[in-house]
């Protein structure tokens, strides 16, 4: 194992990835003896831990040909010395050079493993959000993170209706109305966003009383609005939780939601409806219309009930 014992150092993993960056983007890692786990592996971003057979300490390289694993590392360090009651990446270094940023491995399992693998009942998932509504909560009452200003949603939404809208004019009322709505939002606050707060960015490592959740993936934080992450949540957990325990069960976890953030109600209904878009964005009409058009339908809902 003394290949996973370098890689802790900085000098020894900029060599050793230099030299077999293609074969670790190909998993080929088998001649090494190593565990590889992948984590939400979306186009070029990739992530890897060098797992040992040999102790508790493990490492996870983040790839990405952007810098905002740049973004990630410093907001982690920032987030670790804030005393928070969540956790997030225990950063090692980040490489400048190959875009890499290494931290700690994280033990547990996503609140989307959790739920897709059925390891934990409805009730449970219950449980599992009520500790992510605090989390949430406190997120929110983060100030001055080293991270940039959210920019209007309302680019996103005219990028969202160039594909969408040809599919169908409801597509683009929904989504005019969606614009109408956004552009009421004070975005220049300046309270942490996460901007892509869902069950796969959140673990957990007691799964019996879900304590402490570990928060990951802060590529696309940003200071604005905190009821962006609350809306995002409500979206993509909808979703989930209607696949996996019926649309009853969801219905009860988005009231449950909005009925912790009374006062929030009408902006996180906005932002839900835009994460709703955001995700019908993101799938195939060929291959997903009817979904899509659920998607929607859901969007177009909270809006009418605003």
């Amino acid at each position: 194992m003394e290949i996973y014992k370098n890689l802790i150092s900085k000098e020894f993993a900029r060599k050793y990835l230099s030299d077999n960056l293609q074969d670790i983007i190909k998993h080929k890692f088998e001649s090494f003896n190593l565990e590889i786990e992948q984590r939400n592996a979306v186009s070029v971003v990739w992530f890897i831990s060098f797992k040992s057979q040999l102790g508790n300490s493990r490492i996870v390289g983040l790839f990405n040909k952007s810098e905002n694993k740049n973004k990630s590392y410093q907001l982690a360090r920032f987030l670790t010395n804030s005393n928070l009651k969540f956790d997030v990446y225990h950063s090692r270094y980040y490489d400048r050079e190959l875009k890499i940023f290494f931290y700690d491995f994280i033990e547990g399992k996503t609140l989307r493993e959790l739920v897709e693998k059925k390891l934990i009942s409805f009730n449970d998932g219950l449980k599992a959000a009520e500790k992510i509504f605090k989390i949430l909560r406190e997120i929110s009452q983060i100030q001055k993170a080293p991270v940039p200003q959210i920019t209007d949603l309302s680019n996103l939404l005219n990028l969202f209706e160039k594909r969408l809208g040809k599919y169908s004019n409801n597509f683009k009322n929904i989504i005019f109305r969606s614009k109408s709505f956004i552009q009421k939002i004070d975005f220049q606050k300046t309270q942490l966003v996460h901007g892509d707060f869902q069950s796969g960015n959140i673990i957990f490592g007691d799964i019996k009383n879900f304590g402490k959740a570990t928060i990951i993936d802060w590529d696309e934080a940003g200071l604005g609005d905190g009821t962006y992450d609350i809306g995002s949540f409500l979206a993509h957990t909808d979703l989930m939780f209607e696949y996996h325990y019926g649309k009853k069960n969801s219905e009860k976890f988005s009231q449950l939601l909005l009925k912790k953030f009374p006062t929030e109600n009408k902006k996180i209904k906005i932002l839900a409806a835009f994460s709703y878009i955001k995700i019908a964005y993101f799938l195939s009409p060929e291959q997903h219309s009817e979904l899509i058009d659920r998607i929607i339908g859901k969007a177009d809902a909270l809006m009418k009930s605003i």
